[in-house]
């Protein structure tokens, strides 16, 4: 039987190993500012209210205490019901909407998506899947 500090120091080595997981979660959303400074439409991605990235045209997401930009390898965009895959330096993310539901704001202009969905990571054949919500705000 293994102590509670053995059992903790094993935990922490685990969560800081780059293999046991390809992306921070969370996010430190400061990386991400001066990409989305002017940006009035783009979709936050949390798994259990914690931040795992962003939906641009590309997928910003932090990776070992630095953004990283995923290339957007598919035509879906959020809210269209189609998977998304996304792909950079031997990161690739797949996210696949379960359930979404959209909400009008007070023009046509202003308006929410709401996607629960599963995303898939893998990064050098370590494939990793969480639940996910990804919202999307769109307003001029």
């Amino acid at each position: 039987m293994h102590s509670t500090a053995t059992i903790l120091l094993g935990m922490a080595v685990l969560a800081m190993c780059p293999a046991a997981g390809a992306v921070d979660i969370p996010m430190d959303p400061r990386l991400a500012e001066a990409r989305l400074d002017s940006k009035t439409c783009y979709g936050t991605i949390t798994a259990n209210g914690r931040l795992v990235g962003y939906e641009l045209q590309d997928l910003l997401v932090g990776r070992q205490g630095r953004l990283a930009a995923l290339t957007k390898t598919s035509q879906a965009d959020i809210g269209d019901g189609k998977t998304r895959t996304y792909a950079a330096d031997g990161l690739a993310v797949t996210i696949v909407p379960r359930r979404t539901k959209m909400r009008d704001g007070a023009t046509q202009d202003i308006y929410t998506i709401e996607e629960r969905a599963s995303a898939r990571f893998v990064e050098n054949g370590v494939a990793r899947r969480i639940d996910v919500l990804v919202v999307l705000d769109c307003s001029p």
